[in-house]
């Protein structure tokens, strides 16, 4: 039990962490890419089909890719430090 609730901890603070990063930098990529800012509320009327589908995309394709690599990571080093797999 102790085990699973540091790991939690580890997964959430590491999550936290890489998420900031990726939405400053896509923010970023967006704005160099567009010079303009990336639509807040994709679904608005004010916001193109073709801005929308594109935020749409690259936030899905970041997020999912943060997910994977944050818990990779957060494996690597639990496994590093602790000598042990991550619990399940």
């Amino acid at each position: 039990m102790r085990k699973q609730m540091m790991w939690s901890a580890v997964v959430t603070g590491a999550s936290a962490i890489t998420m900031l990063a990726m939405r400053h930098g896509l923010n970023q990529a967006w704005r160099v890419a567009k010079a303009d800012d990336p639509p807040e509320n994709p679904a608005s009327s004010d916001v193109t089909w073709r801005d929308a589908i594109a935020w749409t995309l690259a936030t899905s394709i970041v997020i999912g890719l943060g997910r994977l690599l944050t818990l990779r990571g957060a494996a690597a080093g639990w496994t590093h430090f602790t000598g042990e797999a991550p619990p399940e």
